[in-house]
């Protein structure tokens, strides 16, 4: 019996990994992951504490995770089928960074310390936002080239009789 394409992959690990290596990069990957985190244990908190649990923030988190848990267990992985999460963990990372920036407001009563977290979180962030940056125009200059078996095909034509 011939062996799959995705045998002897780990099903969620693989999904991931190659979410970071080759859609987002992964700063962005990472920082979104993490925000998706974030937002899935404060509900579950509050939901512990019998606190309200704001039902926007239920309904939105409702499709990144079930979704995500749904693909994480197919059998083929094609990176296309984790496309339609890639809105949500922008805006999850996003999210944890607005909750870091308010968090190191709070810090302390000392300026200094609050100056030193605020900077710090936005070195951070303009390290994400660069690397997304160039991860981007690397990505789309391997569609500024002509196909290589177009060029392998003019090469074969101009060299061979």
């Amino acid at each position: 019996m011939s062996r799959g394409q995705y045998d002897g992959t780990k099903p969620y690990v693989y999904h991931v990994r190659q979410m970071l290596l080759f859609t987002v990069g992964a700063p962005l990957g990472l920082l979104g992951l993490g925000g998706l985190l974030y937002l899935t244990v404060r509900l579950l908190v509050l939901h512990r504490q019998r606190r309200p649990v704001p039902r926007l923030e239920l309904v939105w988190l409702a499709w990144p995770v079930l979704y995500g848990l749904m693909q994480g267990v197919s059998h083929v992985k094609y990176v296309r089928y984790t496309l339609p999460l890639l809105p949500f963990l922008c805006i999850a990372g996003a999210a944890v960074s607005e909750s870091m920036w308010n968090a190191a407001g709070r810090l302390s009563s000392r300026v200094r310390a609050k100056l030193v977290a605020r900077c710090s979180l936005a070195l951070i962030l303009c390290v994400v936002l660069l690397s997304t940056a160039c991860y981007a125009f690397a990505f789309l200059h391997v569609y500024g080239q002509r196909h290589p078996w177009l060029q392998a095909t003019s090469w074969l034509c101009e060299h061979m009789p």
